[in-house]
C-alpha cells in the first residue's frame, strides 16, 4: 500500500517523519541522518499486524487491559468479538487500543519549518463520528494531535474534547522506541525521575501494591525492563544517553503515568507517556477523565542533545553546511564528512517501506559531496579529486534505478493531468511501470536493492575513512574561487549547447546536453549555498534562480527517461507516437521557460562572477 509521509524539519539537523493515513505513526526521528527511532519489523508489519515501531499512538488505552472487556461510567464494553483494529498480547489480552494504522485521521495544518519558528503538523479524528470505533470505546469525542519540531525538540500535544453528554475516560499513551545506532547496549545510560512503581501479576496487570522509588541513573547493560509507574509530575524527565548523544523524554504536562520498556533482545528503550496506569480502564484506579464541555490537553517532548553542545546544523541552519567568510579550505572537509554520514545513515537504517526515500536522500547527499569536491578541486589536486569524485559517483550509480520507476509513475501522472484526453493511453504505461516496481519490491528484486544499498554504504564509508588524509590547508577565498569559476564556466557552456534547441522537433536530440547542463546548474546551486555566509541577502536571489532552473531541467530529464521507456514498450502494441509528441511539447515548454533564467544566471564572464562573489567574501 502506498502511503504519504510528512517530514518535519526545523533546520537544526533534527527531522521527524509521520504518516497520518496509518494511525499518525511517527516513522522516523533523525539527527543529522542518524535514525533514533527503533524501526523493529518496520512499517509493513505495523500495517499488517499492528506490530509497533517508531512512535505509535496507543488509543484509547495504552498497554493492556485486564480482560476481554471493561466496565466504566456505567458502560459495559465487550471486546470478545471481532473488534475493528483490536490486537492482543501473548496472553490474549487486548493491547494498545484500536487505532493502529487507522486511516481516519484528517490533516488540518502543516507548516514548513525553519530554526526560528519550527515545523508543525496538526491532525484530527472525530471519534464519535465512527460507529466502528465506538464499539470498543463508547464515548463520543474529538481527538487532536499537534506535532511541532522546534530546534532540537519534537513536541507532541494531544487534545481530547467530549462531543457527547458523558465524560470521556483518558487511558491513552504513546510508545516512543528510542535507539542509539552503533552504540553497544552495555554503554547505554538511563536516567529516571522519582515516581511510584506498580507491582504487577504474571500478565502485567497492576495488583494494587506499589512503592515509591527515587530518581535513578544506571547502565542498561543486559537488563530487561517492562515496568509501570504513576505519580509523575509535570516536567518529569527520562533520558537515554550513550555515544555522545542524549535523548530526553519530558512529560511536559498532563501525563501522570508512564511505562519503561527495554526488552533484552531488542536494541530499543521506551519511555512511554500515559494518561492513566495500565488497566485503569476497568479497575478505575487513578483513571483520568474529562467532563462534557471541557477539554483535556496533555503534552510530552523528545529532545536530542550531543555532549559538548548541540550537533552542527545541516545546510540552511548553521556553520556545518555553510562556509563562513575567512574559513580555510579545510573547513569543507566537515561539510563532506557530514553529507557522507547522512547518506550512510539513510542507507543503513532504511525500512522496506522507506527504501525509495532513503535512496533518494542518499543520492542527493552524494551529489552535494561531488559539488563540494569541485569547489576545492585545485586544493585537492587533480589525481585525488578524480579518485574521490569517482568513489562517490560509483556509490550513486549503485543506487540508480532503485527509485526510477517511482519517479516515472509521478511523471506519467503529471503528464496525464496536463492532457486528460491522453489519460487512457498513459494509464497503460503507468500499469506496466507499476508492475515492474512491484517485481522490484519482491523476492530477488528486493534482495538486489538491499545488496546495492549496502554496497553503496560501504563505498561511502571507505571515503569517510580517507577524508582525514586530504590535508586541505588554510588558503582562504582563493581555495574556492577556481572551483566556483570552473563550475560557472561549465554551466555557461551547457547553456550555449541547448540555447537554440527548444523547438518540439529539436528537444529529443538535446536530452543528453540538457541533462549535463542540469548537473552543472545543481553544482552551482549547492556551491552558492555553501558560500552564502558571504552575504546572504545578495546570494538569495541567485540561489533561488538556480534552484528554479534545476527544477525545470529536472522535469525535462524525467520526461526524457519516460520517452525512452515508452519507446521500449512499443513492441507490446502501445501507440507511442502521439505520447512522444506530448512529451516533446512539454519539454519544449520547459526549455523555453528555463533559457531566460539561465541567461540571467550566466550573464557574467566566469572571472567577473568570481570577482563579485569574492568581493562579498572579503568584505
Amino acid at each position: 500500500m502506498t502511503v504519504e509521509a510528512i517530514k518535519l524539519d526545523s533546520g537544526s539537523g533534527l527531522t521527524a517523519t509521520f504518516v497520518p493515513e496509518t494511525g499518525m505513526i511517527g516513522v522516523s526521528l533523525r539527527d543529522s541522518g542518524v535514525e533514533l527511532f527503533g524501526q523493529r519489523r518496520g512499517l509493513d508489519a505495523y500495517l499488517a499486524e499492528g506490530k509497533t515501531m517508531g512512535l505509535p499512538v496507543l488509543y484509547p488505552w495504552a498497554n493492556r487491559l485486564a480482560g476481554d472487556g471493561y466496565r466504566v461510567l456505567g458502560e459495559e464494553v465487550d471486546l470478545s468479538g471481532d473488534i475493528p483494529g483490536l490486537h492482543r498480547d501473548e496472553n490474549g489480552l487486548p493491547i494498545h487500543g484500536t487505532l493502529a494504522a487507522c486511516r481516519l485521521w484528517r490533516v488540518v495544518e502543516t507548516t514548513a519549518g525553519d530554526r526560528a519558528g519550527g515545523a508543525r503538523l496538526k491532525a484530527e479524528l472525530d471519534f464519535g463520528n465512527h460507529p466502528e470505533l465506538l464499539r470498543s470505546f463508547p464515548f463520543p469525542h474529538r481527538l487532536a494531535l499537534d506535532l511541532s519540531l522546534r530546534d532540537r525538540s519534537l513536541e507532541v500535544k494531544t487534545t481530547v474534547t467530549p462531543t457527547g453528554g458523558t465524560p470521556v475516560p483518558l487511558a491513552y499513551g504513546f510508545h516512543p522506541y528510542l535507539t542509539l545506532p552503533g552504540i553497544d547496549r552495555g554503554q547505554w545510560r538511563i536516567e529516571t525521575p522519582p515516581m511510584i512503581a506498580l507491582d504487577t501479576d504474571e500478565q502485567g496487570i497492576p495488583t494494587g501494591s506499589e512503592a515509591e522509588v527515587q530518581a535513578r541513573s544506571f547502565d542498561l547493560g543486559e537488563q530487561s525492563i517492562d515496568q509501570g509507574y504513576r505519580g509523575l509530575g509535570d516536567g518529569s524527565r527520562f533520558s537515554l544517553q550513550g555515544g555522545g548523544r542524549r535523548i530526553t523524554v519530558e512529560l511536559v504536562a498532563g501525563f501522570p503515568a508512564a511505562q519503561i520498556y527495554a526488552p533484552v533482545d531488542d536494541h530499543v528503550v521506551c519511555f512511554e507517556p500515559m494518561k492513566s496506569p495500565t488497566a485503569a480502564l476497568g479497575s478505575g484506579r487513578n483513571l483520568a477523565m474529562v467532563e462534557p464541555g471541557g477539554q483535556d490537553v496533555a503534552t510530552f517532548s523528545i529532545t536530542v542533545e550531543r555532549s559538548g553542545g548541540p550537533p552542527s546544523p545541516p545546510e540552511g541552519a548553521g556553520s556545518h553546511y555553510r562556509l563562513e567568510p575567512g574559513a580555510p579550505a579545510g573547513e569543507i572537509v566537515d561539510v563532506i564528512r557530514g553529507r557522507a554520514l547522512s547518506a550512510v545513515g539513510q542507507l543503513r537504517d532504511a525500512t522496506p517501506a522507506g527504501q525509495g526515500n532513503a535512496v533518494h536522500e542518499a543520492r542527493k547527499d552524494t551529489k552535494k559531496i561531488r559539488a563540494a569536491l569541485r569547489l576545492v578541486r585545485g586544493e585537492l589536486g587533480e589525481e585525488r579529486f578524480r579518485s574521490e569524485n569517482r568513489r562517490f559517483r560509483d556509490a550513486a550509480r549503485l543506487l540508480s534505478g532503485l527509485r526510477d520507476t517511482e519517479v516515472l509513475t509521478e511523471t506519467v501522472a503529471a503528464l496525464a493531468g496536463r492532457h486528460p484526453d491522453a489519460a487512457t493511453r498513459l494509464e497503460s504505461v503507468d500499469t506496466e511501470l507499476r508492475s515492474r516496481a512491484g517485481q522490484l519490491r519482491r523476492g530477488s528484486g528486493r534482495r538486489d536493492a538491499e545488496t546495492r544499498m549496502s554496497m553503496a554504504a560501504d563505498t561511502i564509508e571507505d571515503g569517510i575513512a580517507e577524508i582525514a588524509g586530504w590535508g586541505l590547508g588554510d588558503h582562504g577565498w582563493e581555495s574556492y574561487r577556481a572551483g566556483l569559476e570552473r563550475t560557472y564556466r561549465d554551466g555557461r557552456k551547457g547553456l550555449a549547447q541547448v540555447a537554440d534547441r527548444s523547438a518540439p522537433e529539436q528537444v529529443r536530440g538535446a536530452a543528453g546536453e540538457v541533462h549535463q547542463w542540469r548537473k552543472r546548474v545543481k553544482d552551482l546551486w549547492y556551491q552558492l549555498r555553501l558560500l552564502r555566509g558571504t552575504w546572504k541577502k545578495g546570494l538569495t536571489g541567485p540561489i533561488d534562480e538556480a534552484d528554479r532552473l534545476a527544477d525545470l531541467l529536472g522535469e525535462f530529464n524525467d520526461l526524457a527517461v519516460l520517452d525512452r521507456e515508452i519507446e521500449a514498450l512499443r513492441p507490446s502494441g502501445l501507440p507511442a507516437d502521439d505520447l512522444n509528441a506530448l512529451i516533446a511539447a512539454r519539454q519544449s515548454e520547459l526549455l523555453q521557460s528555463a533559457l531566460p533564467i539561465g541567461r540571467r544566471i550566466y550573464a557574467e564572464s566566469p572571472s567577473r562572477f568570481g570577482d563579485r562573489i569574492g568581493g562579498y567574501w572579503q568584505v
